[in-house]
Parts: structure tokens; C-alpha cells; sequence
């Protein structure tokens, strides 16, 4: 991580692929480039860990649940 981040970006979901893609891409699209997106899945099943792992930002970090812990 680098030592000029100025601001994180958190991102929770739970089986919401689309959306998902939709935050990460609006996030990442951006000009300025001094923050971090943290995204934690509550062991999602639609297909939104596999799009997490494929991710290749390097400042995207993703955790996972490993069990569905709900609101």
C-alpha cells in the first residue's frame, strides 16, 4: 500500500455481482488515484467472489467471509 492514501473507500456485499462491478468500476475509473478500496464479501454465492479474485488493482483489497455473518 502506499504511503499517500488519503482516504479509503469501504465496500460490504452479499450477492450483489452487479453492483458490485458497477462501485469497483466507478471507483477505480477515477482520476485521482490517492485512496484505497477495502471490500469485504459476506460469502456471497452469485458469482461475486470469483469477480473479486479477478480483480488487479493495486489498491483493492478484498476480504472474505467465511461464513455469511448478515447485517
Amino acid at each position: 500500500m502506499k504511503n499517500d492514501i488519503e482516504f479509503s473507500i469501504i465496500i460490504t456485499s452479499f450477492n450483489r455481482k452487479n453492483k458490485l462491478k458497477r462501485a469497483v468500476k466507478s471507483a477505480t475509473d477515477q482520476s485521482y488515484k490517492n485512496f484505497e478500496i477495502i471490500i469485504v464479501d459476506d460469502k456471497s454465492v452469485d458469482g461475486s467472489v470469483e469477480y473479486l479474485k479477478s480483480i488487479e488493482e493495486d489498491n483493492v483489497f478484498v476480504y472474505f467471509f467465511e461464513e455469511n455473518k448478515g447485517q
